[in-house]
């Protein structure tokens, strides 16, 4: 089977489609003061794709009281934490998202990720909001968010072998949930480009993860900076670097030692914040700590040992234990979904589309191939 998803000879930016009609409303509307909402004069509002080969193919879109708020693009530029990350941004691209589905407005923006090593198209207002949550969450009471992410758990687990781009689940649903443009996540360190899919329960993505995995002799809980963490102990040719990460076994099971142990479901791991030398000398990594311990609680190992490691799914005890996984959760379609224009947080709004009468239909191209994905 041959799956093509960026055909046709339209203009696209970082893949998606940067250009489209619309049918019955020529005027955008966007407020700049109050409640900052984009809409058109007309409503529901009639698109059509460049993709769209029916003769008077269009989708409306019906937009909700407050749905297109872009209010969030500004809302926290005053604030210690915006602009220290890529994800902080005051202008976005304007986005009808699932063309052939339930078509939505959402606003969104595209990064290349320099954790992940991946880049993707994610969903601007969600990620402010998360944002706001992890650097504000005493403030939660102004703006109850809720627990929003650009990533969106699936079902079932997975294990990747060292080395390998095979990626297989258990009780997953490959067929349904990714296709290959999406981006799968795995943890804070590991995602990959979805290469192909063979079943729900094996796919292959674009790359192969080397893990490391390091004895540890013993942990301790410490104050830096006033906020508590977990100081684990490990030997000087240990590889971990900050934001590695990872999952944590070995300590007795009980408290407060089971604590320094990350949770065995889904393969649950912390991130590395920092690693160092004590003043004796010792080489270790720190965590956040979660239990919120006293300071200077000491962690003790098992007769067997623990160790740290950055793989995705393994043994635990002896029993085999997958990890979660995630999609990102806007999941553009590239073959007809496109940018409709851009925003910024003063309302000024760029449109990249034409009258629908302009609109020229796409050239297409017959291919007859064995290959699984074919990429033009």
């Amino acid at each position: 089977m041959l799956l093509i998803f960026f055909g046709g000879s339209v203009k696209r930016h970082k893949g998606l489609i940067e250009e489209g009609a619309i049918v019955n409303s020529g005027t955008a509307i966007t407020t700049a003061v109050g409640s900052k909402l984009f809409k058109y004069e007309k409503n529901p509002v009639a698109f059509r794709s460049p993709n769209d080969r029916r003769a008077a193919g269009s989708v409306s879109v019906t937009l909700g009281t407050n749905e297109v708020d872009y209010s969030l693009l500004g809302q926290f530029i005053n604030e210690s934490w915006f602009n220290t990350s890529l994800f902080d941004n005051t202008e976005a691209f304007v986005f009808l998202r699932h063309y052939e589905g339930s078509p939505q407005i959402r606003l969104i923006n595209h990064i290349m990720d320099p954790v992940l090593n991946v880049d993707y198209w994610y969903d601007q207002i969600k990620s402010t909001q998360k944002r706001y949550n992890i650097n504000d969450p005493a403030d939660s009471g102004n703006y109850a968010f809720g627990n929003v992410d650009i990533w969106s758990k699936k079902s079932g687990g997975v294990i990747i072998e060292n080395g390998s781009s095979k990626v297989v689940g258990t009780s997953t649903q490959f067929l349904t949930n990714y296709s290959p443009t999406n981006v799968i996540k795995f943890s804070e360190k590991f995602a990959a480009k979805v290469s192909y899919i063979e079943s729900d329960t094996v796919m292959f993505i674009d790359r192969a993860f080397e893990y490391k995995t390091h004895a540890i002799t013993s942990g301790q809980t410490v104050l830096d900076s006033g906020v508590k963490k977990i100081r684990y102990f490990v030997g000087a040719d240990h590889t971990f670097e900050a934001e590695d990460a990872v999952v944590i076994q070995g300590f007795q099971n009980s408290t407060p030692h089971s604590n320094f142990n990350t949770p065995i479901l889904d393969h649950s791991k912390r991130v590395i914040t920092g690693i160092g030398i004590d003043n004796n000398g010792n080489h270790f990594f720190e965590t956040l700590d979660p239990h919120d311990m006293s300071t200077n609680t000491a962690g003790t190992v098992t007769v067997s040992g623990a160790s740290a490691t950055t793989a995705i799914g393994g043994s635990i005890g002896g029993v085999q234990v997958n990890s979660a996984h995630y999609a990102d959760e806007l999941s553009p379609g590239y073959r007809k979904d496109f940018l409709i224009g851009k925003l910024n947080l003063s309302g000024s709004f760029q449109s990249f589309c034409i009258p629908d009468t302009e609109l020229v239909p796409p050239r297409s191209l017959i291919i007859d191939s064995n290959v699984a994905c074919f990429k033009l």
